[in-house]
């Protein structure tokens, strides 16, 4: 199969091995998630295509600092796993939009961090209600939460996202937290309740950004959307 379509990863490659040599560290910003998105077993790029990159947040996890990605207009996140060690190695960032697309609030996304060491000390989600905004006549931002408050995270790193994903396995209400704001604050008319199905097929897709691995968990616990 085609593993590297235009010789792009292996340009990616030697950018992040470069920034490496030089002490630089690096955001990785797309716009489609890399893997299946949120349950499907069907990746928005070729399996083949999508591990390689897969690999390389691994191998450079010390120069990247998170990927950030939109698309879904839905906030989420996903753990990077070394397939070797499975330990966490990295994070996946998925971004709610600006864009009131499918009855969502707007949101604003802020990355708070360390200007020395540039590692992630805090991530803070803004939104404004349009139904209040439209009443009221005016634009008003109001903190949705603090990654750091909301999911008791000692830090922003990798391991502490992964702690997470296993304290959902066993604290729902931890799970429904994260739930409330995967939509904006905001439900649309086709939003459903998620359901023990629905619970399952999420913590497949935060505890791995593989898109074999999410694949295989999702097909043990037949909770793929058909």
């Amino acid at each position: 199969g085609i593993t590297d379509p235009t010789g792009q990863l292996a340009w990616l490659e030697q950018q992040l091995s470069d920034a490496r040599a030089k002490g630089e560290r690096v955001l990785m910003l797309g716009h489609i998630p890399m893997g299946p998105l949120e349950g499907k077993t069907q990746p928005r790029c070729m399996i083949e295509y999508g591990t390689k990159y897969d690999k390389l947040a691994v191998e450079y996890s010390d120069v990247i600092i998170v990927h950030t990605y939109g698309h879904t207009h839905t906030d989420y996140f996903r753990v990077v796993r070394d397939q070797t060690t499975k330990k966490a190695a990295g994070l996946f960032m998925v971004s709610p939009a600006v864009t009131p697309y499918q009855m969502h609030n707007p949101t604003v996304r802020q990355f708070i961090y360390n200007r020395t060491t540039h590692e992630l000390i805090d991530l803070r989600q803004f939104y404004t209600s349009i139904v209040d905004d439209n009443e009221a006549g005016k634009i008003t931002w109001k903190l949705e939460y603090s990654a750091r408050d909301l999911y008791d995270l000692p830090d922003m790193s990798p391991a502490s996202f992964d702690d997470l994903v296993n304290r959902m396995r066993t604290n729902r209400l931890l799970f429904d937290a994260f739930y409330t704001f995967y939509e904006s604050s905001g439900r649309g008319p086709g939003s459903k309740i998620c359901d023990d199905r629905c619970y399952k097929r999420w913590l497949c897709v935060l505890g791995t950004a593989f898109a074999e691995e999410t694949v295989d968990c999702l097909a043990q616990g037949g909770v793929a959307v058909t």
